[in-house]
């Protein structure tokens, strides 16, 4: 799956998709993306739209207070929650 990536952030982030292909119907789901260091809150804000070409476009928004450091999270179907792809986002300083 091809999709654009759009980041809402202060800062810099750098972000990564892998959707893996499906046969079928695939409608994709991210799940929160954890730190390494379960004291730090999981980025939640983070969703597929559609833009006006139909092209899937995934929205990361990072708050401001997040800590910097790399969080991930799995990609689901939404109605099985069968594995279908992984997010990482790297936040900086």
């Amino acid at each position: 799956m091809t999709l654009s990536i759009e980041v809402k952030s202060s800062r810099r982030a750098q972000v990564t998709a892998d959707i893996w292909p499906t046969a079928g119907r695939f409608v994709p789901l991210v799940l929160p993306l954890h730190s390494d260091d379960g004291d730090v809150p999981p980025l939640t804000n983070i969703h597929l739209v559609t833009d006006e070409r139909t092209r899937p476009v995934l929205v990361v928004e990072i708050p401001d207070k997040q800590p910097a450091g790399v969080y991930s999270g799995v990609v689901v179907d939404a109605d099985t929650r069968q594995p279908g792809g992984v997010v990482t986002v790297r936040v900086q300083e």
